[in-house]
């Protein structure tokens, strides 16, 4: 997660920009900019920052899976819109009502959006190509368990 957070928020979406502290080569891109990002840390994060990172580590993750990195594409940004989840807490985005999970959907070339989708047969979408699911199940790691001596 932290390898993921590194590089992709290094990504700064201007061609040639990089940061003088910045170890990260790869000028390919697009960059990601995470709508209501600042707005999920501050909410699940208030009461599980680590839990609150991975998620949006799993978010970053997802989002380049639907835009795999392209040397033409360093000076794109793309849109990830996590409106959904801005108000939820690390537990309840780990752990969805039963047949439903939260995914991440490419709406244009350079947009996509946080859905809560059903899996049964007649709700799941069936063109998965530009959809992601994000398993945010490892993100509530340590949540309510009693704390080392």
């Amino acid at each position: 997660d932290r390898l993921v957070l590194g590089e992709e928020l290094a990504r700064t979406g201007c061609e040639g920009q990089r940061y003088d502290s910045d170890t990260l080569k790869d000028a390919r891109g697009p960059s990601f900019l995470v709508y209501y990002g600042p707005a999920l840390l501050q909410k699940a994060g208030l009461l599980h920052p680590l839990g609150a990172m991975r998620m949006l580590a799993e978010i970053f993750r997802q989002a380049r899976a639907l835009w795999p990195l392209q040397s033409s594409a360093s000076g794109v940004t793309v849109t990830v819109r996590i409106d959904l989840l801005k108000s939820e807490t690390v537990q309840t985005c780990s752990t969805p009502l039963n047949g439903q999970a939260w995914c991440l959907e490419k709406v244009s070339e350079k947009s996509c959006t946080v859905t809560l989708s059903g899996l049964s047969p007649d709700e799941a979408p069936q063109d998965w190509s530009s959809r992601c699911i994000l398993n945010f199940l490892h993100c509530a790691d340590g949540i309510g368990a009693a704390p080392a001596p």
